[in-house]
């Protein structure tokens, strides 16, 4: 028995499911080839030009930093050679209206730059509160002196009025991350000297949390030698107790998805974008891009999810 020929509305509801079909597919062809390439491409220029706002942001604040080391510098070869008028002059121009992210800083003559016969004539204060107290540690016969410190001996090779910045630091007494800015102090193109100040890296942290935030992400940061300046607290366990900051090696075994970005960041020069296949705190598939200050070698690493 032969079949029946398909009627013709049978016929339309075949074409217009084959027409669906071809719709979906040709949709899913512009999708996959053409809008989510697109969209990666945005978000990759998104990226990567939020990333260089954050190091002008960065670059700000230690330019703050920068202008009252320098000042300081300038000031201490100015003004006449005597104790009690630095004493006075140098804890309101520090204290910085009371900026508590200035945690100290001073003056550092050469050998008998500041008395003649006098090899240690330093002038030093920390932050007490909304003050600047005084510490004439660094003056005691004790030890091997102020002058064969590394933040001291950097500034001798540095251009005047430009920062060498330290790398970071906890400092001994107050637990604290640091760094260091160091300006030399020149007369007559002779080198007389160092001025310091001692940032405490808490702001810059809190700069890098917000703007992590902001950005539906989270950013941490790396010193030229590796250590670790900022991580979400949600990334590793704060321990108040430590002496030193955490190494790019303890990173690595403690954020195993971000192994490759640190690895990455070890020789980094200039920026790059990696993929990151399961983000521990995002739970999902993310970018992190990362960028090299020119200034002080730090590696900022800002992490995101992915466009899926």
């Amino acid at each position: 028995m032969t079949k029946p020929a398909p009627t013709i509305r049978h016929q339309i509801a075949v074409g217009f499911a084959l027409v669906l079909v071809m719709a979906l597919m040709t949709i899913f062809a512009v999708v996959e080839w053409k809008v989510k390439p697109d969209l990666i491409t945005q978000r990759h220029e998104k990226i990567t030009i939020s990333q260089h706002g954050l190091l002008d942001l960065l670059n700000a604040k230690l330019g703050q930093v920068e202008l009252l080391t320098s000042t300081m510098a300038l000031t201490g070869t100015i003004l006449p050679k005597d104790a009690s008028l630095f004493r006075t002059t140098f804890p309101p121009i520090l204290n910085n209206y009371g900026d508590p992210a200035i945690a100290g800083g001073g003056i550092w003559p050469e050998p008998e730059a500041f008395k003649k016969g006098v090899q240690r004539r330093s002038f030093f204060w920390g932050r007490s509160g909304k003050t600047m107290a005084y510490y004439d540690d660094y003056n005691q016969p004790e030890g091997n002196g102020y002058h064969n410190k590394s933040w001291y001996l950097a500034g001798k090779d540095a251009s005047v009025g430009r920062c060498n910045w330290s790398n970071a630091y906890i400092d001994p007494y107050t637990k604290a991350p640091m760094i260091t800015c160091t300006v030399p102090m020149k007369e007559n193109e002779r080198f007389v000297g160092v001025a310091t100040v001692d940032m405490r890296l808490a702001d810059i942290s809190s700069i890098l949390s917000q703007y992590g935030r902001e950005n539906d992400g989270y950013v941490f940061a790396l010193d030229a030698d590796g250590k670790a300046i900022s991580f979400p607290k949600s990334a590793i366990e704060f321990q108040p107790y430590r002496n030193t900051l955490r190494t790019r090696e303890e990173l690595e075994r403690e954020l195993p998805w971000l192994q490759h970005a640190l690895k990455t960041s070890q020789d980094l020069t200039g920026s790059d974008l990696l993929k990151v296949e399961n983000d521990g705190l995002f739970g999902e598939a993310a970018y992190v891009h990362l960028i090299k200050s020119p200034k002080t070698g730090w590696v900022i690493g800002w992490s995101s999810p992915r466009v899926k």
